[in-house]
């Protein structure tokens, strides 16, 4: 009958709309996945990027704490020899006197 073709023509009608639906559905979860995966990648590129920051800080916190080691040592030093300087100048001034 008349009737049951149009039912059948709106129930198909109804199908394809239902199928477009579902088929744009199904792209936008697969560009959400997209952006997702996008998302973590950028994110861990900026962890590499941050864990390469912080290895970087450390070696400059490392070589900063041995120049302050070998500051200290050269300062040390430096005190002695002025103290051996000293020393030397007193024995010198003093075997001039001895021999005035």
């Amino acid at each position: 009958t008349a009737s049951a073709a149009e039912e059948q023509a709106a129930l198909a009608a109804s199908l394809a709309t239902v199928r477009e639906e579902l088929r744009v559905a199904r792209a936008q979860v697969a560009a959400q996945a997209e952006v997702e995966e996008l998302k973590d990648a950028a994110l861990a590129e900026q962890g590499r990027h941050i864990e390469a920051m912080e290895a970087a800080i450390k070696t400059l916190r490392d070589q900063k704490a041995a120049s302050d080691v070998e500051g200290a040592a050269l300062r040390k030093r430096v005190a002695q020899l002025e103290a051996e300087a000293g020393v030397a100048a007193q024995a010198l001034a003093a075997a001039q006197e001895e021999h005035l």
